[in-house]
């Protein structure tokens, strides 16, 4: 499989001790912690949860057996040593009964005000995502509650809330890439009633964008009920599974207001900190982590341009 991962110059490690000197430049919008973040970089069969939540989860093959799903060294988002990637490629295809990462029930997700997931995915070869694949499901055993992002168009995602759906978006093209890393961010504001739901897309190439603009009238997220599992890369009966690869998702949220929300200058640093294979920031650490990213940033639009 080729473009598993970007080849820039920029992404060496010595980027890092450069970003150093922007340490005063400030937290690039990023204001708090994720509550679940899966950046799959261990081995074996769970994958912890570096977000505010806690706790781990664990990776399972299509016959629902405990299996080490994490990608081969490097192979992650950044290609950094160190760096894996969530491997679901053993699926049979797209929308199938397939491998899958089940969390169990996480009370910081449960009814949420408002909300930002993010990650990536490539589909591994010349295929686009489709077939209704799951990346990101917390949903209960009927779905009318909860939220979940899939894709209902081939080359699109659509989010769901409270069992109703958003019109696709293509991410202005970019969702429907083959064969190479696809970044994605999705905010959905409960407090509002219009022009409540974004679509950012970007590549390892290219920043992330606001593609598409939408209202999904959904307010408050609806409780799943304690029994209902966060899924990756799949459904509650995992019979939607994804083909390919994913890596660094995330989920913001609140369950006061809109902050779950972030803006583009967070996501960006999102965005940045995952190329350089850098866990989302905690509260202590955010300035000098977005120092890094600022500079990773410019360093890779400098390469981009020469």
């Amino acid at each position: 499989m080729k473009n598993l991962f970007p080849t820039k110059a920029w992404r060496s490690c010595g980027w890092l001790l450069s970003g150093m000197v922007f340490l005063g430049l400030g937290i690039g919008g990023l204001t708090a912690a994720p509550i679940v973040e899966y950046s799959y970089n261990e081995t074996g069969t769970s994958v912890s949860n570096s977000g505010s939540a806690g706790g781990s989860s664990t990776l399972y093959n299509a016959t629902h057996t405990a299996t080490d799903l994490h990608s081969a060294n490097g192979t992650g988002v950044s290609g950094l040593s160190g760096d894996r990637a969530f491997d679901l490629t053993s699926s049979p295809g797209v929308g199938s009964a397939g491998p899958y990462q089940k969390a169990g029930f996480i009370s910081g997700i449960d009814s949420l005000k408002s909300f930002t997931l993010t990650g990536w995915f490539n589909t591994g070869k010349n295929a686009t995502i489709a077939s209704g694949a799951r990346l990101i499901d917390f949903t209960g055993e009927t779905a009318n509650d909860g939220f979940v992002l899939w894709s209902s168009v081939a080359g699109a995602l659509t989010l769901n809330v409270n069992g109703n759906a958003s019109s696709s978006s293509s991410g202005n093209g970019t969702f429907g890439t083959e064969n190479a890393w696809v970044f994605f961010a999705v905010t959905y504001d409960g407090t509002a009633s219009t022009n409540n739901l974004k679509f950012y897309a970007g590549t390892t190439d290219t920043d992330p964008i606001l593609a598409s603009t939408q209202t999904l009238n959904e307010g408050t997220v609806g409780s799943v009920g304690s029994s209902s599992p966060l899924v990756i890369g799949n459904n509650f009966y995992t019979n939607r599974g994804f083909d390919g690869y994913m890596d660094n998702i995330t989920v913001f949220g609140s369950k006061a207001d809109a902050t779950g929300v972030l803006d583009l200058t967070a996501i960006q640093t999102v965005y940045d900190n995952n190329l350089a294979n850098i866990p989302e920031p905690g509260i202590v650490s955010l300035l000098a982590l977005a120092g890094m990213s600022l500079a990773l940033a410019r360093s890779r639009r400098k390469q981009t341009a020469d």
